[in-house]
C-alpha cells in the first residue's frame, strides 16, 4: 500500500514512517516548509516522494494513488502559537485530508488523537473536536 503520512518528521511520525517501509509499505511525507528533516534523513531516499503542505495538500493526490492518510501532523501550541495556527493544524488540515480522501478514494484514513480532556489547551480542544464533530 502507498501511504500518505503527515507529521512525519516527528517522534510518532518518523516511527510510523521506519515501520511501514519494514512492513513493505510505500510512504509519501507531506510535511510543512518549515519541518526538521533530521530525524528522518536517513529514510529520505526511501520515501516515494515529499511534498511540502505549502505546495497544496492535492498535489500527492494528482501524481499518483494514495491508498492511505495518516495523520499525525500536530500544533501543541508551544511557542505561544496563534490560536488560529492551532486550529489549522488540527482540525482544518485533518478535515481537508479527510475530504481528499473521500475524494479519490482512499480506503484509510487515520487520525491521530490526544488523551488530554479538551479543557487542558487549545490543542486538546481542537483535537476533541476533530473526534467529537
Amino acid at each position: 500500500m502507498i501511504f500518505l503520512v503527515t507529521g512525519g518528521t516527528g517522534f510518532l511520525g518518523s516511527h510510523l514512517i521506519r515501520g511501514l517501509l519494514a512492513s513493505g509499505h510505500q510512504v509519501v511525507l507531506l510535511k510543512r516548509k518549515t519541518s526538521d528533516v533530521l530525524r528522518i534523513e536517513p529514510l529520505l531516499s526511501k520515501l516515494k516522494a515529499v511534498f511540502d503542505i505549502e505546495s497544496g495538500l492535492d498535489l500527492p493526490f494528482t501524481k499518483g494513488q494514495i491508498d492511505g492518510i495518516i495523520h499525525c501532523a500536530t500544533d501543541y501550541g508551544r511557542k505561544n502559537s496563534d490560536p488560529l495556527q492551532i486550529t489549522q493544524a488540527n482540525l482544518i488540515l485533518p478535515l481537508s485530508l479527510l475530504n481528499l480522501a473521500v475524494k479519490n478514494r482512499v480506503k484509510v484514513f487515520i487520525n491521530t488523537d490526544t488523551l488530554l480532556d479538551k479543557r487542558v489547551n487549545e490543542y486538546s480542544y481542537q483535537k476533541n473536536n476533530l473526534r467529537n464533530g
